[in-house]
């Protein structure tokens, strides 16, 4: 699991000891197809080895990585989470824990061989964060990230909504909120690009369900 090319922490040292709001992010896997960033071939290990080595006591990805020669944070898929989180939500992207449920990498979720032992592989670094850091609230992005975060982590919906765009016929995205027996709310979104949603687009900026269904600390 740590010797194979992805990622597992998304955020810098801080974001993983000291997180404000009670917040966990979480995506399926890594996307890019190696040769697409500048650390094309960076393993598991290599790259939290790197993120603890630098001194990287506040990064995250979204924010400060420069991905396939722009300058840092300005891909859109960057700026999608700094729009949703940052300047619509209030918090630090720095100051978060970021995941992916897999960490392995791949052009496309399609892509892995047998996704769900992977996920089982990394299950248990999710659960420490979760309960280690007392998350309150976890925001899956995609529908596949909440498909495997719902089925081990029961949960009862508690509310969904719709993102539609502006004009007729455009895609239909679902969100729902679902909370724990122990507690915890678990929030569903579309995730950004591709086959999800331009969360930079007018009618699928995702915010307004965050803001209405967060457990904070």
């Amino acid at each position: 699991m740590f010797d194979v090319s992805g990622a597992a922490p998304y955020t810098g040292i801080e974001g993983f000891t000291s997180p404000e709001a009670g917040l966990y992010l979480l995506g399926i896997n890594p996307r890019s197809r190696p040769g697409d960033d500048e650390t094309p071939h960076e393993t598991v290990r290599q790259a939290t080895k790197r993120i603890c080595d630098e001194g990287n006591i506040l990064y995250n990805c979204h924010v400060d990585d420069k991905w396939r020669g722009n300058e840092a944070g300005t891909m859109r898929s960057q700026i999608a989470m700094q729009h949703v989180f940052q300047e619509q939500l209030g918090f630090d992207l720095r100051r978060i824990p970021v995941s992916n449920i897999i960490f392995s990498r791949s052009g496309e979720y399609a892509d892995l061989s047998n996704p769900h032992q992977l996920a089982e592989d990394c299950r248990p670094f999710h659960q420490a964060v979760i309960d280690d850091l007392d998350i309150q609230s976890i925001i899956v992005m995609g529908t596949a990230a909440w498909n495997y975060v719902s089925k081990t982590m029961p949960a009862r919906v508690a509310a969904t909504a719709i993102l539609s765009g502006v004009n007729p016929g455009s895609r239909q995205f679902q969100m729902r909120a679902a909370d724990t027996p122990d507690g915890r709310r678990i929030i569903h979104i579309p995730h950004f690009g591709g086959r999800g949603a331009n969360w930079l687009a007018e009618g699928y900026d995702p915010s307004f369900f965050i803001n209405d269904h967060l457990i904070l600390q």
